[in-house]
């Protein structure tokens, strides 16, 4: 039986550990969210939670190198407010914590003082020239809240086995052990399930772009689940290892036999335009041709949605990846009879005729 779980209110503000906390049976107990998890986890959330995180910028429109850029700028104002000595120590606890609680979001700490969480699920960036401590963090947030005992759970995982424990600390710090558990179980279950539909020389080598300018291939538990569930490698990144930065050339000299583009956050569109706005760059200031990887002529090359598959570090999204991977067999198999799902789309029509190359495949 779980215990006293009715009494623990928690706010998420990343969409996959709010989606954790809904998957163990949680959602009653969410009492703040982000704008993110109000629209990729249920509109319906935000009827009963407060919105206590909002995104720096709106990256719905922008490219891959214009929302890096943003990054590092947001970054770079949030160390400055240790210049602003004559605030008050409340207001000062405030900004600090607006800008540090969430790597990804500014806080509305007011919201969050409204909504008065037991426990935080978030992600703090650690950093060596961070100019705060997770441990001041913590403090801050519980001095504003009152709350000696606040639960600050702080995540990033690089394998898979750092997603099921994430997923079991979220479970057990709001009283749902055993629903994690058994959610942990499940997914492991229904992945080898899937993979095991694979033959296992469907493909040799699969290269997934985490971001497309500048270019980086996904190491972490994507590599993982490549190697260990499809026996597939990248030869650029290890299971649990750094993404890598790598050149266009890089991957022709590779010859990866399929090519998935999962722009960490992007939709599917988002990630087919990125594709089509790097593809001319590589013929306007590079003189590259990405039809000289033969995965690009043969078509063997998507854009996912980067925001469930992929990238995204909760169960659902280990196995939603799991199942794309074994639909994508069939690009491999047989590429004219492919079809695409919501989740991702082929992008072979942007290397072909001219009159085609503006086509894109609704999902």
């Amino acid at each position: 039986m779980e215990s006293s779980h009715s009494m623990v209110k928690v706010a998420s503000f990343l969409p996959a550990y709010t989606d954790t906390i809904v998957k163990c049976g949680g959602e009653g107990q969410l009492v703040g969210i982000s704008d993110d998890c109000v629209s990729l986890c249920g509109h319906e959330l935000s009827l009963t939670c407060l919105v206590v995180a909002k995104s720096k910028f709106d990256s719905s429109q922008m490219t891959s190198n214009e929302i890096q850029s943003v990054h590092r700028a947001s970054s770079l104002s949030a160390s400055m407010i240790t210049a602003f000595q004559s605030q008050s120590e409340f207001t000062a606890a405030v900004s600090m914590l607006k800008f540090n609680l969430c790597s990804y979001f500014h806080t509305d700490v007011n919201n969050l003082i409204q909504a008065d969480p037991d426990v935080i699920v978030t992600h703090i960036a650690n950093c060596d020239d961070q100019f705060i401590t997770e441990s001041e963090i913590h403090s801050i947030a519980s001095k504003l809240l009152n709350k000696p005992n606040l639960k600050i759970l702080s995540f990033d995982p690089n394998s898979m086995n750092e997603i099921y424990s994430a997923t079991f600390q979220i479970g057990n710090a709001i009283g749902r052990a055993a629903a994690a558990q058994e959610l942990i179980r499940s997914t492991q279950l229904q992945i080898q399930i899937s993979s095991d539909f694979v033959s296992k020389s469907a493909f040799e080598k699969v290269f997934v772009v985490q971001w497309i300018d500048p270019l980086y291939i996904s190491g972490g538990w994507v590599s993982e689940i490549l190697q260990e569930h499809y026996n597939v490698n990248n030869t650029v990144t290890r299971p649990g290892g750094p993404s890598e930065n790598i050149t266009w050339e890089d991957v022709i000299k590779q010859q990866p036999d399929l090519i998935v583009f999962a722009a960490c956050g992007m939709s599917t569109e988002q990630s087919y335009n990125e594709v089509k706005r790097f593809a001319e760059q590589c013929k306007r200031e590079w003189n590259l041709d990405m039809t000289q990887c033969d995965c690009v002529r043969r078509g063997n090359v998507v854009a996912v949605d980067a925001r469930r598959l992929f990238t995204v570090p909760s169960c659902s999204a280990l196995l939603e990846t799991a199942q794309v991977l074994t639909q994508l067999k069939s690009i491999v198999d047989s590429p004219s009879k492919y079809s695409s799902s919501r989740l991702w789309v082929p992008v072979s029509t942007l290397f072909q005729a001219e009159s085609r190359s503006n086509l894109y495949h609704k999902v």
